[in-house]
Order: structure tokens, then sequence, then C-alpha cells
């Protein structure tokens, strides 16, 4: 039996094909329409075991313990920009002598 994985807004897609090539199920859920739409495409043929899927990962369309494997990578990146970006301004604003 396959593994059967979920990928959590998937960002570019990259974890969610990289997951596939090892021979796992893999369901893609993401709040967005446009990069359902864009994942499609970049997966073309690829498609056979990607099954995508729009929706809020705050309630999970899934049974419990439908999946044996789970990742979140999208939004980890673009939240991990995000706080890298404030700490880069907060310490640009140190080294002006901004004291916090």
């Amino acid at each position: 039996m396959k593994d059967l994985a979920l990928d959590v807004a998937w960002g570019t897609g990259l974890i969610t094909l990289l997951i596939a090539e090892e021979d796992c199920e893999v369901v893609g859920l993401d709040l967005s329409l446009g990069q359902l739409r864009r994942l499609k495409e970049k997966l073309g043929s690829r498609m056979h075991n990607v099954y995508l899927v729009l929706g809020d990962s705050r309630k999970l369309p899934f049974r419990s313990s439908a999946f044996n494997i789970a990742t979140c990578s999208g939004i980890i990146i673009k939240y991990l920009v995000l706080v890298i970006s404030l700490w880069w301004v907060l310490l640009r604003g140190l080294l002006r002598g901004l004291v916090l």
C-alpha cells in the first residue's frame, strides 16, 4: 500500500513533486484557486498520483488519521521570509541607533 501524504499550502509545489516522485499518493490542499491552477499546469502529465483540493487548512476536509505523511512548507516559507524581513528592519534600526 502506498503512503498517503497531505501537502498543505504547497507554494511552488516543490515539496509536492518530491513526495510524489517517492511513489506516494499526494493530496495538495491550498486556499488559492490560482495556486491550484498553476500547480496543475506545472504537474502536467505527472498528475497520476497527485490530487489537488481547494480548501482551508483551518478546516481540513478529510477524516482523522487519513494521512501518514503531512507537510506545510509553502506557508512556512512565506512566514519565514516575513520574519527574516522583520528582523532585518529591526537590525537596521538598531545599527542606526534606534533603541527598542
